[in-house]
């Protein structure tokens, strides 16, 4: 039997992208406004596998965690991360600090724990994980839609009866989340391109954002369900690092798939 168990930590850094062997031009043209020093304030999720010890009934102790963690954030704590030891040769990237975060946990932890993975939040839109073997970044951002659930074949009563009041015209502030997936570029610290990201993006408000999911040709046929919606950003989203989607009607329906 698998258990696992997550503690989170919090640090304030500041940082900036800058590749010294670009001139100032590129370095613009790459990174934007990112080649200024800016902050952040970082939270940290520790992922632990293990087994249950039998006297205390906890994988670790969550003090003993909290030792081990605490040491590791005191370097990154209030710092300059370009000026850190771990970043003299790569970009201090969301990606980058979970790794790095990652490589130092393990090193620390007792030999019967696995670690399983390190999340790194550079903010509430924008995180990176580091499993040891496989890196992600996961980028939210919200699009506003109505819709109601229907089938056309069916009375007024079947409606009700299947869909209840989402028989009624309605709308939701969606939250959707893209998980990539990838090596991280050593030249710029980046899984994918931020204009990238941006692009996915705008993609996804020109076919959604203020939009009657009813009067989408896709949704004629089906219903504008959060599984559908899935469906159909999977197939209008051509970017190949894309590997799952995640969307949140609400704080209580909450949708996900695997993108092959």
């Amino acid at each position: 039997m698998r258990f696992f168990l997550t503690k989170r930590f919090n640090f304030s850094a500041c940082h900036r992208f800058y590749n010294k062997k670009w001139d100032k031009k590129k370095n613009e043209k790459v990174f934007g406004k990112n080649i200024n020093f800016h902050g952040h304030n970082y939270k940290v999720d520790v992922e632990i596998e293990g087994e249950i010890n039998e006297e205390t009934g906890m994988i670790i102790n969550i003090d003993e965690l909290k030792n081990i963690m605490n040491d590791i954030i005191f370097e990154f704590d209030h710092k300059n991360l370009n000026e850190l030891k771990y970043f003299k040769e790569v970009q201090p990237t969301v990606e980058n600090i979970a790794k790095i975060f990652y490589e130092l946990t393990k090193e620390k932890l007792p030999k019967n724990l696995k670690l399983h993975k390190i999340t790194v939040y550079e903010s509430d839109s924008l995180w990176a994980s580091f499993y040891g073997n496989e890196n992600e970044l996961s980028k939210k951002i919200n699009f506003y839609s109505s819709h109601k659930l229907f089938k056309k074949k069916f009375d007024k009563e079947k409606n009700l009866e299947i869909f209840g009041k989402c028989t009624n015209f309605h709308g939701h502030e969606y939250s959707l989340i893209l998980n990539y997936k990838g090596e991280i570029d050593k030249e710029t610290g980046f899984l994918v391109k931020r204009e990238e990201i941006e692009k996915d993006f705008k993609n996804v408000k020109k076919l959604l954002d203020y939009k009657d999911l009813n009067k989408i040709k896709f949704f004629k046929e089906k219903n504008p369900t959060g599984e559908n919606i899935l469906i159909y950003l999977k197939n209008k989203l051509k970017n190949k690092k894309i590997k799952g989607l995640k969307i949140y009607e609400t704080d209580e329906n909450i949708f996900e798939m695997e993108v092959n």
